[in-house]
């Protein structure tokens, strides 16, 4: 009796398992401001979405050596995505030309949205990221 008990048990486990929908971006955090960009993946595909931010806010979190920046995505123009050992190396042309470079940590999670669905995407998977006006 107790055998029949617990392969109930493990296998309403499995079943449990089988349904989690980890990998379904079913909502997106509500961006601080509006922003279409153009993403090109490690993996060459070209998407154009909207509505993109990290977690709703608007500001790229970026380093310099040992100091922590967050950049207005509205003076970015374009970012380039350089893998390191640790962490991604940046390339960063501003709108007004400049152009400096920066790392920033390989987890970092972009939301957007697209005429089709949503979309998550994690840093170290991004080639570049073009800022459309």
């Amino acid at each position: 009796m107790r055998y029949k008990y617990l392969l109930i048990f493990l296998l309403s486990l499995f079943l449990y398992a089988m349904g989690t929908t980890d990998n379904v971006v079913t909502r997106i955090p509500s961006p601080d401001r509006f922003f279409k960009v153009k993403i090109i993946d490690t993996e060459e595909n070209e998407i154009i979405a909207d509505n993109f931010s990290v977690n709703g806010l608007t500001y790229l979190p970026a380093e310099i050596g040992k100091i922590e920046v967050s950049i207005d995505f509205k003076k970015i123009e374009k970012i380039l995505f350089f893998n390191q050992d640790k962490k991604l190396k940046i390339k960063i042309k501003f709108t007004n030309g400049e152009v400096s470079d920066f790392t920033m940590k390989k987890d970092i999670v972009f939301f957007c949205r697209t005429g089709w669905g949503n979309l998550k995407i994690k840093s170290k998977d991004i080639k570049q990221l073009i800022f459309i006006n």
